[in-house]
């Protein structure tokens, strides 16, 4: 009798304390626009996908990074030749018009372009003078295991461009014809196999961005450190770009966008979306600054204009390089 007693005492006593706790009030989670599309690539655990993406329709082109060791401006006035960095290529000016037999390559200064593209800072930008070649006898370095070339730009024109090339050993020389594609950004040539041209880009208007490993110089060392990072690249002829940190992605219109300085240098995006923890050198983490947003306007036609952040650079399986990332068109 005593322990029925002690049950409906306890009973009660729950009874009575549930009444009188306060109703919590819902938490109200910020809703997130039915028109923000989640986007991911996957660049592969060595990096060598290099992914190009349309933002309005998600549809991607992937090809091999490593596939290229230089970039044409395909466009009819195009004269911008663009070395592969993603590939740790390195160009010399021999001071040379001419091909010379077992050229010393160590007592040349071999130069590397600037990550954000600009014409005055590619190692190709002598090679026309007034848009005519000046001649001149490059060396192209493309890694400790891979063959040396010496090469010249012969002819540019609306059409296409010349390029001719040679063993160290001045052994042999080949012309090539890289032509030009008006409806893509770059046209493609690797100096593997005897010489290859390739016309592998999706359609100009086609694309946004574009991910990759590319190179990115800190000068702040002494030499410079070269150090090959994963981020990426705006087409340039399509699209410029801005960056924000102090408003909320979800909150972000278009009328917000007025006062924003919008550049086209290929890496206004870059790679640091995302930031190392440099704890443990063995096995780097990387965290992403999500309250970033990058907006990317094209330039012609319609002047859409997409907002985006990054969210993950790891996949399911934890797996990094495979950035991860929401947009929206601003209407």
């Amino acid at each position: 009798m005593k322990v029925l007693c002690n049950i409906s005492y306890i009973l009660c006593l729950t009874l009575l304390l549930h009444s009188c706790e306060k109703e919590e009030t819902p938490i109200v989670l910020p809703s997130k626009p039915a028109d923000v599309k989640l986007m991911g690539v996957e660049m592969g655990k060595d990096y060598r996908n290099q992914i190009f993406v349309n933002l309005q329709t998600g549809a991607t082109t992937t090809i091999d990074n490593l596939s290229w060791d230089l970039a044409f401006d395909a466009s009819e006035n195009g004269t911008l030749i663009y070395q592969n960095s993603g590939k740790n290529i390195l160009i010399a000016n021999t001071g040379y018009t001419s091909y010379q037999q077992n050229q010393p390559a160590s007592q040349l200064k071999f130069k590397w372009d600037e990550a954000n593209g600009k014409p005055d800072s590619l190692v190709l930008k002598n090679c026309l003078k007034n848009s005519k070649p000046t001649d001149s006898v490059y060396i192209i370095n493309r890694g400790p295991s891979k063959e040396l070339f010496q090469f010249k730009i012969i002819s540019v024109t609306k059409y296409e461009y010349m390029l001719e090339f040679s063993d160290m050993n001045k052994t042999y020389s080949k012309r090539i014809t890289i032509s030009k594609d008006p409806n893509k950004s770059q046209v493609y040539f690797s100096f593997d196999d005897g010489g290859k041209y390739m016309n592998m880009e999706p359609a100009r208007n086609d694309w946004h961005i574009c991910f990759l490993r590319y190179r990115w110089i800190y000068y702040e060392f002494n030499p410079p450190l070269l150090y090959l990072v994963n981020g990426t690249f705006l087409n340039t002829q399509f699209v410029s770009a801005a960056v924000d940190s102090s408003m909320s992605f979800y909150d972000i219109t278009k009328a917000n966008t007025a006062s924003l300085l919008f550049g086209d240098q290929r890496d206004v995006i870059g790679f640091d979306w995302k930031s190392p923890d440099l704890g443990n050198l063995s096995n780097v983490k990387y965290t992403i600054r999500k309250n970033v947003t990058y907006f990317i306007k094209e330039k012609s036609g319609s002047n859409q204009l997409f907002k985006m952040r990054f969210l993950d650079y790891y996949n399911s399986q934890g797996v990094k390089g495979s950035p991860q990332f929401e947009v929206q068109e601003l209407n």
